[in-house]
C-alpha cells in the first residue's frame, strides 16, 4: 500500500469527491480511495500522471479509455461512475472494489486447481467476450488485471480491469505499421503476432493472453520466461509454448484442451472470440459438480498449499479495503 499523498489527500475535486488516500500509483496514473459527498459513498478516483496528459492527444487517451469503459456496462467490468474533464487533470470516478488482483492471489497461492482457475476466470472471460461483442479488444488481459471481489461471505468474483490500452476492433485491423502501437502492453501475455510487429492485436491476440493467463494459473509459470525482452520475443514469436501436460501431470484434461487451443501459435486455429472460449470454459465446469470459490477458505486444493502465514494473510486481506 501506498504511503498518503501529502499533495492531493484531502483535495475535494469537482466540489464533491473527497480524496482519502493513495492507494495505487502506477507508470500512467494514480488511484485514491475517496469519498463521494453527495452520494454519501466510497469511491475510487483515477488521476492520470502530468506525462500521460502533456498533449491534447494524450490527454484525449485517458478520456477515450474512460468513455470507453462507459460502453461497457457489464457485472465483470469495474464500473466508471463519473468522467471529469477538469482543467487542471482529467480524472475517472469508479466503484470501490474490496479484494485482491488474481496476480496477488497467485504471488500467496503459486499454483491452482484447474478447476478453480476455471471458476476464478469465467466472469473475466464472460467480460472480455462482451468488449469483443461491441467491437473492442482488451490488449492486455493478464492476472495483475483480473480482480477477485471478496464479498462479506467469503465468496469471490471476478472483475475483468484496466482498459487504458484497448482498442476498437476497426482500428486494430488497419494495419501494423506503427510499432510503438503494436509493442503496447505486457510482454509475457502477448501473442505471437504481436511480439514479431505483424499485428496491433484483435480478439485472437486477447484469446492468446487468457491462454497464458490459464497456463501460468495451473503450472505456476507462464509459457514463455526470459530475462530479456528479445529473447522473451524471440521465444514467444519462434518457439511452440510448452503443453500443460508436460508441466503438470494429471491436470484436467479439458481445462488442457482449452488452454492448448488458445496457444495455438496461428491465430486462426484458435479460439475466434473470447465468447467461443467462453462457451468451452463453461462445458467445462458444467461436466464437474458445481463450486464456490471462496477466499481464503476453500475445500479444493489451493488451501492445502498455504502454509499458516500465508493462510493468515490471506485472511487479512480479505478483512480489508483495495483499490481497483
Amino acid at each position: 500500500m501506498q504511503p498518503p499523498s501529502s499533495k492531493l489527500v484531502r483535495t475535494v475535486l469537482a466540489g464533491r469527491y473527497q480524496l482519502d488516500a493513495l492507494h495505487a500509483r502506477g507508470g500512467s496514473s494514480e488511484i485514491y480511495r475517496a469519498f463521494d459527498t453527495r452520494e454519501s459513498r466510497v469511491i475510487a478516483v483515477k488521476i492520470p500522471h502530468a506525462s500521460r496528459i502533456d498533449s491534447p492527444e494524450r490527454k484525449q487517451s485517458f478520456l477515450d479509455e474512460a468513455r470507453l469503459l462507459q460502453q461497457l456496462e457489464h457485472p465483470s467490468i469495474v464500473r466508471v461512475l463519473d468522467v471529469v474533464d477538469d482543467a487542471e487533470a482529467p480524472f475517472i470516478v469508479t466503484e470501490w472494489l474490496r479484494g485482491v488482483t488474481l496476480a496477488d492471489a497467485l504471488a500467496t497461492v503459486r499454483q491452482f486447481d484447474a478447476l478453480d482457475a476455471a471458476t476464478l476466470l469465467t466472469p473475466a472471460v464472460a467480460a472480455l467476450a462482451f468488449t469483443h461483442e461491441r467491437g473492442f479488444v482488451h490488449r492486455d488481459f493478464k492476472p495483475a488485471n483480473v480482480f477477485l471481489c471478496v464479498h462479506s461471505d467469503g465468496t469471490v468474483d471476478a472483475r475483468l480491469l484496466d482498459f487504458g490500452i484497448a482498442r476498437a476492433i476497426h482500428d486494430t485491423a488497419r494495419g501494423a505499421t506503427d510499432r510503438t502501437f503494436v509493442a503496447t502492453g505486457s510482454p509475457t501475455y502477448m501473442a505471437p503476432e504481436r511480439v514479431r510487429f505483424e499485428s496491433h492485436g484483435d480478439a485472437r491476440a486477447d484469446v492468446w493472453s487468457v491462454g497464458v493467463t490459464m497456463f501460468e494459473l495451473v503450472a505456476g509459470r507462464a509459457p514463455f520466461e526470459e530475462p530479456t525482452l528479445a529473447k522473451l520475443f524471440a521465444r514467444i514469436g519462434q518457439d511452440e509454448p510448452p503443453t500443460l501436460e508436460s508441466m503438470v501431470p494429471g491436470v484436467d484434461r479439458g481445462y488442457a484442451m482449452i488452454v492448448r487451443r488458445c496457444l495455438r501459435r496461428s491465430a486462426d486455429a484458435r479460439y475466434q472470440t473470447a465468447a467461443e472460449l467462453l462457451l468451452d470454459l463453461r462445458r467445462m465446469l458444467e461436466a464437474h459438480p458445481p463450486r464456490v470459490f471462496l477466499l481464503p477458505t476453500q475445500s479444493s486444493g489451493v488451501q492445502d498449499k498455504l502454509t499458516p502465514a500465508a493462510l493468515d494473510a490471506m485472511h487479512s486481506i480479505a478483512d480489508e479495503d483495495f483499490e481497483f
